[in-house]
């Protein structure tokens, strides 16, 4: 993510051109990962798959790396790229993200860490089921933490979410978000 950052202030600071080469790169870092398959698993029941509590640690920790590697992406198509809000690559993203998101229980410690991909996505939410769950995910966050940046991170996606600035670029996006406000 620093790195884009960087990049995209060079592309603006210097009036450069946009590099192919560069967003790939950039795709291929982002690439998401998925949950290993352990060899000493295969040949094993599910049951046994189920039972264990590795597996599930893995996919949970998975799951959270992936929603960071979708929202980096939406960023990169976004503020980079300055691809549409609801271009078809940005979107494919936002519901990936969202379904990573989904399999993160919200009793585990991660949950508490999601709160720049439920803000990345959420401001790329259109449809309302989607919107909904952002809300949902940044309530049941507010209830482990209590941090005042949560409240004042949903009233700006919902004031986003009612204005024509959802349909604009990434940076005006942003601009309802109260300064001090800190999205980790």
């Amino acid at each position: 993510m620093a790195e884009m950052d960087f990049y995209r202030h060079s592309l603006q600071a210097n009036n450069g051109e946009l590099s192919m080469d560069e967003v790939r790169r950039f795709e291929v870092a982002l690439q998401p990962t998925f949950a290993p398959l352990h060899v000493n698993h295969l040949g094993r029941s599910t049951a046994h798959l189920v039972q264990g509590t590795q597996l599930p640690k893995t996919i949970q920790s998975t799951a959270f790396t992936r929603a960071f590697q979708h929202s980096a992406t939406i960023y990169l198509y976004r503020a980079i790229c300055g691809l549409h809000p609801r271009h078809y690559l940005v979107q494919q993203h936002v519901h990936s993200c969202i379904e990573c998101i989904r399999a993160i229980d919200r009793s585990s410690k991660a949950h508490n860490c999601i709160i720049f991909p439920l803000y990345v996505v959420g401001a790329h939410a259109f449809k309302d089921d989607h919107q909904r769950f952002v809300i949902e995910e940044l309530d049941a966050v507010y209830q482990t933490l209590r941090f005042s940046s949560l409240l004042l991170i949903r009233a700006a996606l919902e004031d986003l979410w009612g204005s024509e600035a959802r349909e604009g670029d990434w940076a005006g996006m942003f601009t309802g978000l109260a300064k001090g406000v800190l999205v980790l």
